[in-house]
């Protein structure tokens, strides 16, 4: 069984346990709600919302039996990438100030 690797030197799964680890300690913290608040302002102002609002109706009126599942695949791509440059950067950011408050140094 071959190992999936990040950067080349940590597992992937490691990846997956400390993306979990984080976000229930922000959860724990109320920082999670308070980003993912913040985060919905960002998307709504910029009109991110009604842009895959509007993609998701058109992939399901394009389907005769919609399932959420296809719907949700023919966008989150498009979502990811529309979501804009300076709104990943401020989320990012925060996240990475929790860590660092967060954190317990070794020195």
């Amino acid at each position: 069984m071959s190992k999936s690797y990040v950067n080349g030197d940590v597992e992937m799964d490691e990846v997956a346990v400390l993306r979990k680890d984080i976000q229930e300690r922000m959860m724990k913290s109320h920082d999670w709600d308070r980003l993912m608040r913040a985060l919905r302002i960002h998307l709504q102002d910029r009109g991110w919302y009604d842009q895959v609002t509007s993609r998701a109706q058109e992939a399901a009126a394009a389907s005769e039996k919609p399932r959420f599942s296809e719907v949700y695949s023919s966008i989150r791509e498009f979502a990811i990438d529309s979501c804009p440059p300076d709104v990943q950067a401020e989320l990012l950011k925060q996240i990475k100030a929790f860590i660092a408050a967060n954190t317990v140094s070794d020195v």
